[in-house]
């Protein structure tokens, strides 16, 4: 399937974010294991990306409903709001994930940069959790490590600064990835506008 250059772009598009990224490593014989199990791994954890990709395709019922009714279409978004925040903190205490995020990442829906404790190798295959918050979308994935390089000598929390692109992302959770990092971007401009003004 070809991408237009706008949709390249999309995909490709970077954001600095804070999320909680849960890593998993394991020996190279174990990777194709790895990836036959991605997806089976992934519809066990992807409650709350459910409600999310549901919420997306009533959008054009709630946009009719604000037309009509904009008092009912915001108590509709704050009931939304709510139900969101319980399925994510069920999900959180389910599957034992961290409440609060853990990692500053570079991030876009092919790959992202953190900083880690250990040095990695190029060529790496690491399993990844990405908890993004508000919305509590867990966003699985295989990845590759592109590169690793030391950053900090002298902090043993964050020396490396590891780069590494997505090799098993399903296509939904892709979608989800460009929709968090647009709206992370758009709350970046609006805060900026507001405390230029």
């Amino acid at each position: 399937m070809t991408t237009s250059p706008d949709q390249e772009r999309r995909r490709s598009f970077r954001v600095t974010d804070k999320i909680a990224l849960m890593l998993r490593f394991f020996p190279q014989e174990e990777v194709e294991l790895a990836m036959q199990s991605f997806s089976a791994r992934r519809h066990e954890h992807g409650m709350m990306n459910m409600f999310l990709r549901n919420r997306d395709k009533h959008l054009p019922v709630m946009t009719a409903i604000q037309s009509r009714d904009p008092e009912v279409a915001a108590y509709l978004r704050y009931l939304e709001s709510k139900i969101d925040t319980i399925a994510g903190m069920m999900q959180i205490q389910e599957l034992d994930l961290p409440s609060k995020p853990t990692h500053e990442v570079n991030l876009s829906a092919t790959g992202l940069r953190f900083l880690h404790d250990q040095s990695l190798q190029v060529d790496e295959v690491i399993e990844m959790e990405m908890l993004l918050f508000p919305s509590y979308a867990l966003i699985p994935a295989l990845g590759k490590v592109v590169a690793c390089e030391e950053v900090a000598a002298n902090d043993p929390l964050q020396r490396f600064s590891v780069a590494v692109d997505f090799i098993l992302l399903d296509d939904d959770d892709q979608d989800l990835l460009i929709k968090h990092n647009v709206s992370r971007q758009m709350h970046d401009l609006q805060l900026s506008h507001e405390n230029a003004s």
